[in-house]
C-alpha cells in the first residue's frame, strides 16, 4: 500500500470527524452546503476540517461534494428512464450551472453527460430484447487430421502426421485461453464447432527421403485464409522437423487468431457488439499510453460491464483505467481514482481470479499501488494461463524493468512486440525499453526510443517523462529545458513530487531511487518545479 509521502495523503482509517461530514453531505446531495455547516457537523474549525480532508482524502470538503454529485448524476443518467434528461438529473443533485457542469463532467468521465444518457437509454433498450446468451464466446480452434499424399502413404508418414496434429493441438491449447479441439478423420469443422471457428488443416508430401508439411489456418465464419506456411525436412530427422514446425507455427497461429478477433471486435455493428468485443477494443486503447486513449478504454470497459456484469476482464479494465489516470498524471481526483481502482480490482478478483486479461489489468492497479509482489504474481499467472498473450508479456516486461531486471524486462517487451498484431500499439513496449536503457546509463538510446514513441503518438506522457533526464545526462541543456516545457504543457501540475506520486514503483529499486535523487536538483535547475 502506498505511503503518505508517495501518495500525498494518509491511507489510514478515516477519523470520525470526516465520516460525519461525509455522511452529512451524502444524506442529501442536492442540498446547498457551506464549509461552516460542515465544520459544525464535524465538530471542528473550518480550517482544521479542510486540513483533515486534504490529509486523508487529498481534496477539500466542497470538492469532495462536487465529485460525489458528478458521480450521482452519472449513475442517474446510466439508469435513465424514457423522458429523463440531463438538466433534470443535474438539478436533482444540486447542480444548476450546466455549462460548468458539462466541462467538469467531461474532465471527470471523458464524455459529455448527453453521451452517458444515450448509453443508458441504449442499455435499457437492449435489456428489453432477448439476445443469445453467449457474451464471452470465443470461436474454437479445430485441428484437423494432417492428410498424407494419396498413393504414396507409408506407415511412418501416418505416424508422423498423427503425432504432429497431436502436438499442434497441445501447444496451441497451451498458448490460447479459448477452446482448442482436435478433430478425427471425417469430422467436419462446422459440425464440430456449431458456431464460427478457426480451422487448421495440413498436408504431408514425401519425395524420396524429403518431407514437406503444408499448414493452413482459415476463419470459417469469414471464409478467409488467415495464415499458411510450408516446412521442409527429411524422414531421417522427423523429430527435428516437428520441433521446427511447432516453434514457428504455434506462435504464428496464435498471433493471427488474436489479430482476427481484434479486427472482428472493431468491425462489429453497434447492435451486435458483445462484452468480449468491447473488452478487446478497450485492451487496444489502454495499451496506447495517452490520456485520450485511456478514457476511451474506460468508456468501452464500462459499456462491457453494463452488457455483462459478470465479466471479470471488464471490471479489471475499469480499475486499470482509473489507476492509469494517476500514473499518466491527469487525474482530477487522486483519492477517488485510487479508490475506484481498488474497488474494481476486488470485484474482478471475486468474479474470476484466473481470467488472463483481468490478471494483466489488475497488475496495472497493483503497480500503481506500489504492490510489486502482486504485479509480478499476476503477470506470471496470466502468462502461465495464456503464454501467447502479448499484453501479458508487455506488462511483465514493464514490471521487470521497474524492478531492476532490465535484461529480462527488455526480453519480455520484445516478445510482446513480436506477438502484437497490426492494431496493437507498441508504444508502451518502446517506453519500457527506453526506461531500461535510461537506468542502464544509455541516455542516447533511451532518448531515441522516446522520440520514436512521440512520432507514433505525440500525446504519450511516459515518453515525455523520459526525455528530460536523458537530455540532462547527455549535457543537452537546451533540449532538456524544451522537453520539460513540453511535459508541463501536457501535464501542468508536473513537478518533482509528481514523479514519485504518479509512479510509486520507482521505489521498487534502490538504483531508481538513487537516480531520481541525483537528477532532482539537475532537473529543477533546468526548469522543473519542485
Amino acid at each position: 500500500m502506498a505511503t503518505r509521502e508517495q501518495d500525498g495523503h494518509d491511507t489510514g482509517p478515516l477519523p470520525g470527524t470526516i465520516l460525519r461530514a461525509i455522511a452529512h453531505m451524502r444524506a442529501d446531495l442536492s442540498r446547498a452546503t457551506s464549509g461552516a455547516e460542515l465544520a459544525r457537523t464535524a465538530g471542528l474549525p473550518q480550517r482544521t476540517l479542510r486540513a483533515h480532508f486534504r490529509r486523508f482524502l487529498g481534496t477539500s470538503p466542497l470538492s469532495w461534494l462536487q465529485q460525489a454529485r458528478l458521480a450521482a448524476v452519472r449513475e442517474a443518467l446510466l439508469a435513465a428512464r424514457p423522458g429523463d434528461n440531463v438538466t433534470e438529473a443535474a438539478a436533482r443533485h444540486g447542480i444548476t450551472h450546466l455549462a460548468r457542469f458539462s466541462a467538469q463532467y467531461r474532465r471527470r468521465f471523458g464524455e459529455l453527460p448527453s453521451a452517458t444518457l444515450e448509453r443508458g437509454r441504449a442499455a435499457r433498450a437492449r435489456a428489453c430484447v432477448t439476445l443469445p446468451a453467449a457474451p464471452r464466446h470465443r470461436p474454437p480452434v479445430l485441428v484437423q487430421p494432417i492428410a498424407c499424399a494419396a498413393g504414396r502413404t507409408r506407415h511412418e508418414d501416418c505416424d508422423f502426421a498423427e503425432s504432429l496434429a497431436e502436438q499442434l493441438t497441445t501447444e496451441i491449447g497451451r498458448m490460447r485461453s479459448g477452446p482448442v479441439r482436435r478433430l478425427h478423420a471425417g469430422e467436419r469443422p462446422d459440425a464440430a464447432a456449431g458456431l464460427s471457428c478457426y480451422a487448421l488443416t495440413g498436408r504431408l508430401v514425401r519425395s524420396g527421403e524429403r518431407l514437406r508439411v503444408v499448414l493452413r489456418l482459415s476463419d470459417t465464419a469469414e471464409r478467409i485464409h488467415l495464415w499458411g506456411d510450408a516446412f521442409d525436412g527429411t524422414a531421417g530427422h522427423a523429430l527435428a522437423l516437428q520441433d521446427d514446425i511447432l516453434a514457428i507455427a504455434v506462435t504464428a497461429i496464435h498471433r493471427r487468431i488474436e489479430d482476427a478477433e481484434t479486427e472482428r471486435a472493431w468491425r462489429q455493428p453497434p447492435d451486435c457488439v458483445t462484452a468480449h468485443d468491447l473488452v478487446m477494443r478497450a485492451v487496444t486503447l489502454i495499451r496506447a499510453g495517452d490520456p485520450d486513449s485511456n478514457e476511451g478504454a474506460l468508456d468501452l470497459a464500462l459499456r462491457a460491464a453494463t452488457l455483462d456484469p459478470t465479466d471479470a476482464a471488464a471490471a479489471a479494465l475499469i480499475g486499470a483505467c482509473h489507476a492509469r489516470r494517476v500514473g499518466l498524471g491527469f487525474s482530477c481526483d487522486w483519492a477517488g481514482d485510487r479508490g475506484s481502482a481498488l474497488h474494481f480490482d476486488t470485484r474482478a478478483a471475486m468474479l474470476d481470479p484466473s481470467e488472463p486479461l483481468s490478471l494483466v489489468a489488475r497488475s496495472i492497479i497493483a503497480s500503481q499501488m506500489n504492490d510489486r509482489a502482486g504485479a509480478e504474481a499476476m503477470t506470471a499467472r496470466a502468462l502461465a494461463i495464456s503464454p501467447g498473450l502479448a499484453w501479458a508479456w508487455e506488462r511483465s516486461g514493464y514490471v521487470h524493468v521497474l524492478s531492476g531486471n532490465a535484461v529480462l524486462g527488455v526480453e519480455h517487451l520484445r516478445r510482446a512486440m513480436a506477438l502484437s498484431g497490426p492494431r496493437a500499439p507498441v508504444m508502451t513496449c518502446l517506453n519500457g525499453i527506453a526506461q531500461a536503457r535510461l537506468w542502464e546509463g544509455r541516455p542516447e538510446e533511451a532518448a531515441s526510443l522516446s522520440l520514436q514513441v512521440l512520432a507514433l503518438n505525440p500525446r504519450d506522457t511516459s515518453a515525455r517523462r523520459v526525455l528530460p533526464p536523458c537530455y540532462a545526462l547527455m549535457g543537452l541543456d537546451m533540449q532538456a529545458r524544451r522537453a520539460i516545457d513540453h511535459l508541463r504543457a501536457t501535464t501542468p501540475e508536473i513537478n518533482q513530487r509528481w514523479f514519485a506520486r504518479s509512479n510509486p514503483a520507482l521505489a521498487w529499486s534502490d538504483v531508481r531511487a538513487a537516480f531520481m535523487a541525483r537528477m532532482q536538483d539537475r532537473l529543477v535547475g533546468l526548469g522543473m518545479p519542485r
